[in-house]
């Protein structure tokens, strides 16, 4: 990145540490599958914040019956877009799902994000709610320093992969999206 996108994003620095922490304190757990809907919808607001264009997709309600058992937790993926008109496209995969939670936490409870050392402490701010929040705001930096990427791209944020994948970026595959 040049200095413009570089100097957005230093200027910005609370901002994404403002959308890191409002992802981790939205318990996504999986096993089951908590909480999906919220962070969809949350995923979708900084997507659209980054000047993409979103699409929502559920997974039917028979497909996830069918290899959960149950229905109780629907899925959700998300697909973002930066069409700039451009031959090739890339394609960024990331998933909000989080592993359960177990042990002691250094700020309160896992779903609590507290920063210490320059680090941000709570479940998923490694894997992967970090790179979510830095891949937005590379996307800003670019829009907002008026550069053009010489290819489109495309995000999916996913559910599932702490389980596999089947009806996240599976899905995200076999459906073509």
């Amino acid at each position: 990145m040049a200095s413009r996108e570089h100097d957005f994003i230093e200027k910005n620095e609370a901002g994404l540490l403002s959308m890191l922490q409002e992802m981790v304190r939205v318990p996504t757990v999986n096993p089951p599958g908590e909480d999906y809907r919220e962070m969809v919808d949350l995923l979708a607001t900084q997507s659209r914040d980054a000047g993409l264009r979103v699409d929502i997709h559920q997974v039917p309600e028979k497909e996830v019956r069918a290899l959960l058992g149950t229905a109780d937790y629907p899925r959700y993926n998300l697909i973002a877009r930066w069409d700039v008109g451009a031959e090739k496209t890339v394609h960024f995969n990331a998933h909000y799902d989080v592993v359960p939670v177990s042990g002691d936490w250094r700020f309160g409870d896992a779903f609590t994000p507290g920063v210490s050392g320059g680090a941000v402490y709570g479940r998923g701010s490694g894997d992967m709610k970090g790179s979510i929040a830095a891949l937005l705001m590379a996307i800003r930096a670019l829009r907002e320093s008026g550069s053009q990427p010489a290819f489109n791209i495309e995000c999916s944020f996913t559910a599932d992969e702490e389980t596999g994948g089947q009806l996240g970026a599976g899905y995200v595959v076999r459906e073509g999206l």
